[in-house]
C-alpha cells in the first residue's frame, strides 16, 4: 500500500515538473530490501530516481534468481541507469579467494548493464592502524583496477 502512495505522489510530482530543479538522485535496493526486483525499479521510476543500486547481501537470491540480462532489459525499459551492483565485502582483505569473489560479481554486472560495482572495506579491527589499513587498501585497489578496466566497470568504494 504505502508502495502504491509512493509511486503515484512520484507520478505525480513528476508530471507537475516537481523535480525539474532537483539534483538527481538513485535509489538503494536496502531501502526496500524486501521487495522484489521489478517492483523496486517501478518504485525508483515512480519516485523520479535516475537509477538503482541492487545488492547482493539482501535475504532473497540477487534478483529473484532472475537472468541479469532480463534485469538489464527491465532497467533500460524504464528509462533508468543501473549505477552499480554492490558488493564485493571487506574487499581490501585481498587474496585469490576475494579476487575471485570480486571478478564473479564483475561478470554478472556486465551482463546485468550494471555500471559499478561497490566495494567494502573491512572496517572489524583489523589493521586498524592508519598505516597498514592503507597499505591493505592500497594492494587490494591495486589488483582490482586492472579488472576493472578490463570488464568496463568503475568501482565506488564506501568509506566505512
Amino acid at each position: 500500500m504505502e508502495y502504491q502512495f509512493c509511486q503515484q505522489q512520484g507520478r505525480e510530482a513528476l508530471e507537475a515538473g516537481e523535480y525539474r530543479d532537483m539534483l538527481p538522485f538513485a535509489l538503494n535496493h536496502m531501502t526496500a530490501p524486501n521487495m522484489e526486483w521489478e517492483p523496486f525499479l517501478d518504485l525508483a521510476k515512480g519516485l523520479g530516481c535516475v537509477g538503482v543500486e541492487f545488492r547482493n547481501d539482501l535475504k532473497s537470491p540477487l534478483f529473484g534468481g532472475a537472468d541479469p540480462a532480463a534485469v538489464k532489459a527491465a532497467v533500460a525499459a524504464r528509462g533508468l541507469r543501473f549505477l552499480a551492483l554492490a558488493e564485493v565485502k571487506m574487499f581490501n582483505d585481498w587474496s585469490e579467494a576475494k579476487r575471485a569473489e570480486a571478478e564473479s560479481l564483475m561478470k554478472i554486472a556486465v551482463a546485468a548493464g550494471a555500471e559499478a560495482v561497490s566495494l567494502i572495506p573491512r572496517n572489524d579491527g583489523v589493521a586498524t592502524d592508519r598505516k597498514d589499513s592503507f597499505k591493505v587498501t592500497e594492494t587490494a585497489l591495486r589488483e582490482l583496477l586492472p579488472m576493472l578496466k578490463s570488464y568496463g566497470l568503475k568501482a565506488m568504494v564506501e568509506p566505512l
